[in-house]
């Protein structure tokens, strides 16, 4: 453990960020949209339907926008996964090698 830096009896599976995704970024989004497109559609005469056209797109940007964050978090936690696995790895190798240089046999 000195050397590695390592304690295996300590170790714990990489931990989920304790941060729920963010909720709401589609219906955010499309508030955003529609008061952006009723301000446009207000301009061109038609804010009704400047607001429906504004509303979906911003919807869809917001659901992009959460899938995206998702998708960095699922990294994360792979990356964090693959560490611990590695350190893990480094461990037992270095105490293979000291079990063995005190005569022990290792499979």
């Amino acid at each position: 453990m000195e050397q590695t830096g390592v304690d295996p009896t300590k170790t714990q599976p990489p931990a989920a960020q304790n941060q729920a995704p963010k909720q709401g970024g589609v219906v955010r989004g499309g508030a955003k949209g529609a008061a952006l497109g009723a301000l446009g559609g207000a301009i061109a005469g038609n804010a009704g339907k400047g607001a429906k056209i504004g509303a979906g797109v911003g919807a869809a940007g917001g659901l992009m926008r959460r899938r995206q964050g998702e998708q960095k978090q699922a990294q994360a936690q792979s990356q964090a996964a693959q560490a611990q696995q590695s350190q893990l790895q480094g461990y037992n190798k270095a105490k293979n090698v000291c079990l063995k240089g005190r005569g022990y046999t290792v499979e």
